[in-house]
This record gives structure tokens, C-alpha cells and sequence, in this order.
């Protein structure tokens, strides 16, 4: 068995076991070849840290996400999921699928610390619970990295993560006031589904990372919804992120609309979400990149670097694909 010592177990912030998150040290297999992600955020990060030791995803891969995703690994099985309303697995499932580990990735809140408890117990299977916040990245990576034996790649994911954080702290701490965003979100159902999560709004600690404040309001495809023009120009927000491209076509050519500002302006945008939500759909590390885009676009007075050529960046050094110039295109827009 591999031991864990107190240095490494400073990193582990919560441990699926009895015994209390302080432990002095805990122990896992010698070898783990297979890695069970017990939600979204999870199966996210594994796939960027360690893919050849992913048992499967939680849930469906969405058609259009599958060309940003290494080739190897569109196929994998659905797993299941072991977190949230939307769980499928129990104990029993959970054996049949012979994971040597158990990793979950989000808050650190009571009733996840309860389910690792109880799956551990009832599965005799390792189950780590880490901290998911935003601040948390490149803590997360050297983490995930000690834990699935992963070698040096969490270690640079963790630099290029710790980077981007400190580039957007830059462009908030230079920035003149608090930018404002109003978020036009549908009144139809959850934006996406399957492992693109469901996003109904920006991430809250995505707005904060930013410095922003959010407004949210409800569209329908047939154009009703519960926030007026005039309340929204009032209110006078520096950028518009609509939930699809029908409702931002919506505002951008309805007269009453544009008599917002930043409508007559054109900065309305709908947020990039392929593999994965940029503003939280999942909420995992998959924001990082969205972090950047969504600062671009409210500080258009801080220096904008090439989002271009980050955004290639990152799908090669956390995705491993190269965008073709056409993938780009659908990320970005024109």
C-alpha cells in the first residue's frame, strides 16, 4: 500500500474515511490504474490530469463536445455519478466497476463528506473528496497529480492555472469601478445537458474572481420575459451574456432592446460551452479559460491579450487538442 504523509495529506482537504480530516496519514493501492470521478467537476479534471485512468464519464457526453475532446476518450463508458439529485450509482455499482480510488471534486460541504463516509464503508474503495473553488486550481492539480500518480502534468497544470488566476486578479485590480453583467437567462429549461452541465447563470465565484456584479433575467424563445428593456437600461450594464444564441439574436434586433447601451454597443455574447460550460457548466476548471474571456470582454480599457491564442493554449495544455482554425471560430465568434 501507498502511504501518504502529513506533508502530502496538507494538500487532501477532506478524506472518505471515519476518522477525521486531520489524520496524520491514510493509505492507498501501490498502483491505480482506475479512477472513478464521482461527479462533473470531477470526471473534468481527471480527464486533464490522468485520462487513461478514467473508468468512464458521469453522464453523456454532448455530440457537439466530442471533437474537443481527445479521440481516444469520447467513447469511454457512462459511468454514472455518485453526487447530486441526479445520482445513479450505489454501493453495489460502484464495486462492479473496480475503481482503485474514488475522487470528487467540489465543495467541501457536509453531506459530501457523509457520502464518501458511506460509499468507503460500504466499498472498502479509497474516496477523496477536494476543494473545487476557483482560488483552489492549482492546489487542485498538485493534488489530484500526488494522488493518481500523474507525474509532472498536474504539476504544469497547476502553473498555468496559478497564472491565469494572477492575470485576472491584474485586470480586476486595475480596473476603474466594478463592471456589471447581465446574464439573459432562458425560461425554458436548463441551457445544456449531459456533461455540459446545467447552467442557469454565471458561476457566482466566477463573477467574484472578476469583480463584477451580476443581474439575471428570464427569456423565452417566443420573447417574453420578466425584466423590461427600461428596468435593464436603468439598471445600464456593461455587458449582455445570453444563455443561447436565440435570445441573443432576440436582443440585439428587437427596438426596444437596443435602447440598452451596451445592446446598441453589440456587446452581447453567448458564453462559449464546448467540451465544457467557460462560466460553470461544470463548475470546475473548465472556468479558467471562461475567467479570461468574461474579462476581455468587461475591461475593455485593461490591455486585452490575444484570446485567440490563449484559447489554443489551453484546449492543447488542459484538453490536448488542437483547435482547428473552424473549432475556434465556434468558440469565439467573429
Amino acid at each position: 500500500m501507498r502511504r501518504l504523509t502529513a506533508l502530502a495529506l496538507t494538500l487532501v482537504l477532506w478524506l472518505g474515511c471515519t476518522e477525521a480530516a486531520s489524520a496524520l496519514d491514510f493509505t492507498l493501492p501501490d498502483h491505480i490504474a482506475r479512477v472513478l470521478p464521482a461527479g462533473p467537476p470531477a470526471a473534468v479534471a481527471l480527464y486533464q490530469v490522468a485520462p487513461e485512468k478514467l473508468v468512464g464519464w458521469v453522464l453523456p457526453l454532448p455530440e457537439q463536445a466530442l471533437p474537443y475532446i481527445l479521440e481516444s476518450y469520447r467513447t469511454l463508458p457512462v459511468a454514472g455519478r455518485l453526487t447530486g439529485k441526479e445520482a445513479t450509482l450505489n454501493a453495489d455499482a460502484v464495486k462492479a466497476l473496480h475503481p482503485d480510488l474514488i475522487v470528487d471534486i467540489g465543495d467541501l460541504d457536509p453531506q459530501y463528506r457523509a457520502l464518501a463516509d458511506k460509499i468507503q464503508s460500504e466499498t472498502g474503495i479509497p474516496y477523496v473528496v477536494l476543494d473545487g473553488s476557483l482560488a483552489n486550481m492549482p492546489e487542485l492539480y498538485m493534488q489530484l497529480s500526488q494522488l493518481v500518480d500523474a507525474g509532472l502534468r498536474g504539476d504544469k497544470l497547476a502553473i498555468l492555472s496559478a497564472s491565469a488566476l494572477a492575470h485576472v486578479a491584474a485586470k480586476k485590480g486595475s480596473a476603474l469601478r466594478p463592471g456589471r453583467i447581465y446574464y439573459a437567462a432562458s425560461r425554458d429549461g436548463p441551457e445544456s445537458g449531459g456533461m455540459a452541465g446545467k447552467m442557469d447563470g454565471i458561476d457566482p465565484q466566477v463573477i467574484d474572481a472578476i469583480g463584477a456584479l451580476n443581474f439575471v433575467g428570464r427569456h423565452s424563445g417566443d420573447g417574453h420575459q420578466d425584466v423590461t428593456p427600461g428596468q435593464l437600461a436603468d439598471w445600464n450594464p456593461d455587458l449582455v451574456i445570453a444563455a443561447t444564441p436565440e435570445i441573443a439574436h432576440q436582443l440585439r434586433t428587437d427596438p426596444d432592446w437596443r435602447a440598452v447601451p451596451a445592446i446598441a454597443a453589440g456587446n452581447v455574447h453567448v458564453a462559449p460551452g464546448l467540451p465544457w460550460g467557460w462560466l460553470g457548466g461544470p463548475p470546475g476548471v473548465n472556468r479558467l479559460i471562461g475567467l479570461e474571456w468574461l474579462a476581455a470582454l468587461l475591461y475593455p480599457q485593461v490591455p486585452k491579450p490575444d484570446l485567440a491564442a490563449d484559447t489554443r493554449a489551453f484546449y492543447r495544455n488542459f484538453y490536448q487538442v488542437e483547435l482547428t482554425d473552424a473549432q475556434l471560430q465556434a468558440l469565439l465568434g467573429p
